[in-house]
């Protein structure tokens, strides 16, 4: 069986409803973004990706950026702004501080994005 990678989506929103703490928030928000980030691979891996060994959250929206197509230059963006949320949320601790608010919009950013994503899978 497969795992789908969108269930963490549904981690995330457990851990933002129902977890309460700076923790639980900043792990709904890097759950949330690699919800995105493994399905957008998946979805680049059957448009023949040439998937790299290094680097490869940047790589792989820069890949999506550089198709030519303008929205999915626009969700390769947007997608990039929940990478750099997730990076604050799992690494600047000191700088970042997260909350319910943020959490949440991160959160219903990702939901977004996968939706736009399968949007772009189904065409």
């Amino acid at each position: 069986m497969t795992f789908d990678w969108s269930d963490f989506l549904e981690v995330a929103k457990q851990l933002v409803t129902s977890g309460g703490s700076e923790a639980a928030w900043r792990s709904g928000v890097s759950r949330a973004y690699y919800a995105l980030y493994h399905c957008a691979r998946n979805y680049a891996l059957e448009m023949h990706y040439p998937e790299p060994r290094v680097g490869q959250h940047q790589v792989l929206w820069d890949w999506f950026s550089s198709r030519g197509d303008t929205d999915l230059q626009q969700w390769a963006l947007a997608s990039q702004d929940l990478y750099w949320a997730r990076v604050r949320a799992d690494y600047k601790i000191k700088n970042a501080k997260m909350n319910n608010l943020n959490a949440e919009h991160w959160i219903s950013e990702a939901e977004r994005l996968l939706a736009q994503a399968e949007g772009f899978r189904s065409a």
